[in-house]
């Protein structure tokens, strides 16, 4: 039986490519959020978003969490509910 060589970086760095792929189309698809301030929990406190740091509302933040870092769905919307 032949063994077949395979070039393991090159295999990686395909892995990567199309993580990347994904990950870029599904960020393309959020709102970010940043140097700004927001009316939040139905008009109930302002959030102030520094210039160094980004916000995604409640429905972007869902993705991010179960699409992007491959968390669980929750049956609830935000924390602690």
């Amino acid at each position: 039986m032949e063994e077949e060589n395979i070039d393991i970086d090159s295999v990686e760095l395909a892995m990567a490519e199309m993580y990347q792929a994904h990950v870029d189309s599904i960020e393309s698809t959020l709102t970010f959020y940043s140097d700004t301030s927001l009316m939040i929990g139905g008009d109930m406190a302002l959030l102030t978003i520094p210039e160094d740091y980004m916000y995604v509302g409640p429905k972007d933040g869902r993705t991010v969490l179960e699409e992007m870092w491959g968390n669980p769905p929750s049956p609830t919307d935000g924390l602690g509910k």
